[in-house]
């Protein structure tokens, strides 16, 4: 319950409004917010353990009743979080996804055993075939992190088209292809809004490719980019031998590609 008081009119009589719940006031108010209005406040609410049916039919209806920026799905010990409304609406090469939810936990889904595990890379090489070479995108994600996400959203974990990487020269990226994904983990522009580890001209854009902007959960939360969970990887190269990543100590690093102290905290998207 949330009461609105010391309203004044325009002769000086003050009194308060019961407006209910806020978030239902704003639904209410705005019946046409979708994206924008719910990606603008941060809630945080516990959804439950997986989305509903009402749920689900919410997000496809592109009105997003009932689910705000931050609000999570508390599952196995860990929080799966809404990261942002409709984030690839309006891109891709042949078609464009459906109205959607980003999902993106608030911890590895894979943590670093800092001694043996690899995820990004066997080896501190980067391929010729740029990002969509490396051990990363054709195992680590879909043999070992998608699982995890699929045991919890099921078919509503929707493939889209994402511009990745698809070759690379001395650690620098010289090109890039539409490309079929399920999941994926952040690039830099989506966890900082930037590209602290530039590449030059060229190279820096065939990284971004079109997952180009700050993720709506990341703007006003800068908090949960690093949660003192573990340091993961992003899916820039940073160096010949180096890809970027978010240090558990709230920097963002780049370290050797086959370094076992990096984690994974991938994302998904969900219709």
């Amino acid at each position: 319950m949330a009461t609105i008081r010391n309203v004044k009119t325009p002769n000086g009589t003050t009194y308060s409004i019961d407006i209910g719940d806020p978030f239902e006031y704003l639904e209410a108010k705005y019946p046409d917010g979708g994206a924008g209005l719910h990606n603008s406040i941060y809630r945080g609410k516990n959804l439950g353990t997986a989305p509903t049916d009402a749920q689900y039919a919410s997000i496809k209806s592109g009105k997003f009743t009932g689910i705000w920026l931050g609000d999570y799905w508390s599952n196995g010990n860990r929080i799966y979080r809404n990261g942002g409304a409709n984030y690839f609406g309006q891109s891709g090469d042949n078609s464009t996804p459906p109205n959607h939810i980003l999902v993106i936990p608030d911890s590895g889904v894979l943590s670093a055993d800092g001694q043996t595990t690899k995820y990004m890379q066997d080896t501190n090489t980067i391929p010729e075939t740029g990002y969509i070479g490396t051990k990363m995108w054709t195992d680590t994600l879909p043999n070992l992190a998608l699982p995890i996400f699929s045991n919890i959203f099921g078919s509503h974990i929707l493939s889209h088209r994402e511009l990745l990487c698809n070759g690379a020269s001395n650690g620098v990226a010289t090109s890039w292809a539409w490309t079929d994904v399920k999941i994926n983990i952040p690039n830099q522009a989506m966890v900082y809004g930037h590209t602290p580890w530039k590449q030059g001209v060229y190279g820096d854009g065939y990284q971004t490719g079109n997952r180009k902007t700050l993720l709506p959960l990341f703007a006003v939360r800068p908090d949960l980019v690093h949660t003192r969970s573990g340091a993961y990887w992003l899916s820039d190269f940073a160096s010949s031998t180096d890809f970027a990543h978010v240090s558990g100590g709230g920097d963002a690093g780049r370290t050797d590609a086959s370094s076992p102290l990096r984690g994974v905290r991938p994302y998904v998207i969900i219709d």
